[in-house]
Parts: structure tokens; C-alpha cells; sequence
């Protein structure tokens, strides 16, 4: 038969195991729960941005939806990308021309 001693060493023994187990489940909680809260920024994030560009009722679009407006936005900025490129190509030409001139 186990002595009062022993009795109080399982216990003292159980309870710092349940105490451990308990800080652990608190710092996994935490760690979701910052997890979540960064997840929410992203998409406030993201609906802030589509609402920016004009886009209704983006919280109710589905992943294809989503997935074609980025597709469309991204040839859309190459589209203007290309655009940019050209116009600073011909103001660098026409500096370069006008640099020519002033020389002579």
C-alpha cells in the first residue's frame, strides 16, 4: 500500500505535468490566435485593395474569380509597364538629341 509520501510525490508529479501541459496549450493558443489576427490583416488587406480598385463586392467573389482578376491585373500592369518603358526610351532618345543640338 503506497505511503502518504508516495501519494504526494505522484501528485506533486501529475500536477507539474498538467501545469507544463497547460503552458503548452497556452502558447500554441497564442500562437494561433496571432496567427488568425495576422490572417485577417491580409485579407482587410487584400478587400481594401480590391475595393480600391473598383472592384464590387469583392468579399463575394470566388478563388476563380480572384484568380482571373489577378491574372487580368497582371497583363494589365505589363500592358502599362511596356507603355512606361517606350515613353522613357523616347525621352532618353530625345535628350540625347537635344544634347546633340545644344553642342553645335
Amino acid at each position: 500500500m503506497p505511503t502518504a509520501s508516495t501519494q504526494t510525490r505522484d501528485f506533486q508529479s501529475e500536477l507539474k505535468t498538467a501545469q507544463a501541459a497547460v503552458k503548452t496549450l497556452a502558447a500554441r493558443r497564442e500562437q494561433l490566435v496571432g496567427d488568425a489576427r495576422v490572417e485577417e490583416s491580409r485579407v482587410k488587406s487584400a478587400l481594401e485593395a480590391l475595393q480600391g480598385l473598383e472592384v464590387p463586392n469583392p468579399h463575394k467573389l470566388t478563388v476563380a474569380q480572384l484568380q482571373q482578376l489577378k491574372d487580368k491585373s497582371g497583363r494589365d500592369l505589363e500592358t502599362h509597364l511596356d507603355a512606361l518603358q517606350k515613353k522613357i526610351a523616347d525621352a532618353q532618345s530625345l535628350m540625347a538629341e537635344y544634347d546633340l543640338i545644344s553642342k553645335q
